[in-house]
């Protein structure tokens, strides 16, 4: 090859041949490492050897060419490291400067990044992830935009979900089916039901027994005995995740029963699967099956010990029930618990069955009864004293919230805004997604004139009962009330749909005081208490106040 081959294929970008057409040059990691476009900074001094017709030295100057082509790569994954350091030590601000230095040197260093986020940041420290993903200078590259609309459905961001998924695909990112399936998700929470439609319809149309885009066209049918849901259970019968989806979708929608089915019958294929323990004991938690919820975070624990929320949920449930605690103590003591006294009624829980129901029974029959006579501040009263003294039986938290939901809507009416408010508080702390606990405790927020903080709970009671039209009343009208025109009037436009298409469903529903009839006087009452007695020591002063007939007495 003469010089001027050489020359031509060197300004036609043909690093690799012109380095091939050099005497003593034999080092194919050298030909493949140095890019043609970085090689053009050592052009001049190249030219000037290849002119000369000096081999050797133009040889040199291209290994020089090499080190400069590599140099911006070093120096930015330098950066990255030095930045990781600095989030070791909890230096956000300087990790972040130096990750933004690093993108500056040398854009490929973003893969790296990208690849810290998702693999680290995004599992240990999400809000992390987050926030340094905002202020890194990526807009332009697919996987930014992916990761963001990644961490904000990890946060409920539907909104934010939407606008990334939307840059995602302007810029053809390659993972198109999975960010099609978040936008798909955050549509429909939003509740842009046709879009979320639209974009499943494509999925489905690209392929229809993918199992993630039938997990949720069951999601959006919302119906276990669906001619989906059959498919699904048909090409996948004994795949636990595959009814992941589906039983969030119920745990969301308070649909208890019918999560604690569809979850039991998958249990029986795989017992070691995690997700479906957690959500067998959330479902049975809110269905105030306490017992059977436990056993549920137990079998979670066992199944990884080490998870922080694991530990918290069952030193809560044992730090709660004394008896449960002692049936399990060496786990209470892992767990860093104390052991308290005995207290009278806890003997009672401790001593046998039928005296358990015995006692939770009676304890109950004096709420339903004040519940039926509508002697609110009386029954909120009781539940008090039912939840001071430890009364609350792990079947019996269902009829305790029940209780107090009640105490919240008929106090309302009467004034009582601060008994409402602390009622529904206690509510929200045995059923943490109680939509009517919210509600109530909305209204009587409101009641008191602190509409900022009547907004959030009346969103949030919405979100969770999206078609009832009590709900949707109470958010259009607080949010007038703090000035928020513009999402007044957007919440008043679906509530004018709602009218329109017929689709709202009452608001006011509450679910009944399960359990036994009630009692016709206070004399059985008394003889139950006495039956107690017998059995168990004297309880009188625990139930002497259940007996008066004057909430005054409290």
């Amino acid at each position: 090859m003469n010089i001027y081959d050489l020359a031509c294929q060197l300004n036609n970008g043909s690093m690799p041949k012109i380095l091939t057409g050099l005497h003593g040059i034999n080092d194919q990691t050298l030909i493949n490492a140095l890019a043609p476009k970085e090689a053009v900074l050592a052009w001049p001094e190249i030219n000037r050897h290849l002119n000369k017709e000096e081999l050797l030295t133009t040889a040199n100057a291209l290994k020089k060419a090499e080190s400069i082509a590599k140099f911006p790569l070093l120096a930015a994954r330098e950066r990255f490291q030095q930045g990781l350091n600095e989030l070791a030590k909890g230096e956000r601000i300087s990790a972040l400067a130096l990750w933004q230095e690093a993108i500056k040197l040398n854009q490929n260093i973003a893969g790296e990044i990208f690849t810290c986020l998702d693999e680290w940041l995004a599992r240990e420290d999400p809000v992390l992830a987050r926030e340094l993903l905002l202020y890194l200078p990526l807009e332009h590259q697919p996987e930014f935009w992916f990761l963001r609309a990644q961490l904000a459905f990890r946060f409920e961001d539907y909104e934010e979900v939407v606008k990334a998924s939307q840059h995602y695909l302007r810029l053809n990112g390659e993972r198109q089916a999975e960010i099609k399936r978040k936008l798909a998700l955050a549509l429909w929470r939003l509740g842009k039901k046709r879009r979320a439609k639209g974009v499943l319809a494509d999925l489905l149309a690209a392929d229809p027994d993918d199992k993630n885009n039938l997990l949720i066209a069951v999601e959006f049918d919302g119906r276990v005995d669906s001619s989906v849901f059959q498919h699904l259970q048909k090409l996948y019968p004994h795949e636990p995740v595959s009814l992941r989806l589906v039983s969030n979708h119920l745990l969301r929608t308070e649909r208890w029963s019918e999560t604690v089915l569809l979850l039991e019958h998958q249990l029986k294929f795989n017992a070691r699967d995690r997700f479906l323990q957690i959500n067998l004991a959330k479902g049975y938690e809110s269905e105030g099956k306490e017992e059977e919820s436990f056993k549920h975070w137990l079998a979670a624990y066992r199944l990884q010990p080490r998870q922080q929320f694991l530990q918290e949920k069952v030193r809560t449930a044992l730090a709660a029930d004394v008896f449960l605690a002692r049936q399990h103590a060496g786990l209470a003591a892992d767990l860093g618990l104390d052991l308290p006294e005995v207290s009278v009624s806890e003997r009672v829980l401790a001593s046998n069955q039928a005296q358990r129901d015995l006692l939770v029974k009676t304890s109950f029959l004096c709420v339903k009864a004040k519940c039926q006579a509508a002697d609110w501040s009386w029954v909120y009263q009781a539940c008090s004293l039912l939840e001071q003294e430890n009364l609350l039986a792990r079947t019996t938290k269902a009829d305790y919230a029940i209780s107090l939901l009640h105490v919240c809507r008929g106090a309302l009416p009467m004034g009582l805004n601060g008994l409402s408010k602390d009622a529904a508080q206690r509510v929200l702390a045995v059923q943490p997604k109680s939509v009517y606990a919210r509600h109530y405790l909305g209204a009587a927020l409101a009641a008191e004139g602190r509409h900022k903080q009547a907004v959030k709970f009346c969103l949030e009671a919405w979100r969770l009962l999206p078609k009832s039209e009590t709900m949707l009343q109470n958010l259009v009208q607080e949010l007038a009330l703090v000035g928020d025109a513009e999402n007044a009037a957007r919440f008043q436009a679906k509530l004018d749909r709602f009218s329109k298409d017929n689709q709202a469903v009452p608001g006011e529903d509450l679910p009944a005081i399960t359990g036994p009839d009630f009692l016709a006087s206070q004399q059985e009452l008394a003889a139950l208490i006495a039956q107690l007695d017998n059995a168990t020591g004297d309880l009188s002063k625990v139930f002497a106040p259940l007996l008066t007939s004057s909430p005054a007495d409290f």
